[in-house]
């Protein structure tokens, strides 16, 4: 029994660990530096933001950054498209949820709603916009991402409108979004959270329920508890 017992010790001992792909380890880094970019861009901001701090954060070399990007431009439009899509599996998560489609965009709501505590999205929202005014030339690079990901979020809603209207309304909604929530993280801020979260739920009833209509109708419960 004892030598058997030792056997055992020794066959757990010189079990060997899982090894990783190579595709499985440039996931991992390739994942770690969006993380990181994510840090670094909302704190620095694009322009001071360095490549070398970036990959010192999240724990990889300025070679490992190469391996991945050409430029720091590069990084800022994966870590977009990242984020984009994150948000649209999020919102096709909530949509799934609810058979009434009312009751999915309560709850679309309340995801935004709840978008007025992530600050560094907000910062890097609005990092985005400032990047693409100082450097026109690099639209390309964000142009496919932003169409992509209104037309998806557009699918999943199920709205009965065209995909200029809803952008638009897209846009609206962001940029309160974006404002409220800078608002709220500034020393000098003026309104209560509560305040921007009903200015938040107000807009979107304006710009989503009233504009976008359903293509399935509003059940009478609903609309009464509209």
């Amino acid at each position: 029994m004892k030598q058997a017992s030792q056997a055992g010790t020794k066959t757990q001992s010189d079990a060997k660990p899982i090894r990783r792909t190579q595709k499985e380890r440039s996931e991992e880094s390739r994942a770690a530096l969006l993380r990181s970019a994510r840090i670094v861009l909302a704190r620095d901001g694009f322009e001071a933001a360095r490549i070398e701090d970036i990959a010192r954060d999240a724990g990889y070399s300025r070679g490992t950054f190469y391996v991945h990007y050409k430029t720091k431009d590069e990084l800022f439009a994966d870590l977009i498209m990242s984020d984009g899509q994150r948000v649209a599996s999020e919102l096709q998560a909530l949509f799934e949820q609810y058979d009434q489609p009312e009751k999915a965009l309560a709850s679309v709501c309340d995801y935004y709603v709840n978008c007025l505590e992530d600050q560094s999205s907000a910062i890097l929202s609005l990092e985005y916009k400032l990047y693409l005014l100082r450097n026109p030339q690099q639209i390309s690079l964000f142009a496919a991402v932003e169409q992509k990901f209104h037309s998806g979020i557009q699918k999943q809603m199920n709205l009965a409108v065209d995909q200029d209207r809803f952008t638009s309304s897209s846009v609206v909604l962001e940029a309160v979004v974006v404002g409220l929530c800078l608002e709220l993280s500034s020393s000098l801020r003026r309104i209560s959270k509560q305040q921007a979260a009903l200015l938040l739920r107000r807009t979107f009833d304006c710009f989503v329920r009233e504009k976008l209509p359903l293509k399935e109708p509003l059940s009478d419960e609903g609309e009464s508890a509209t």
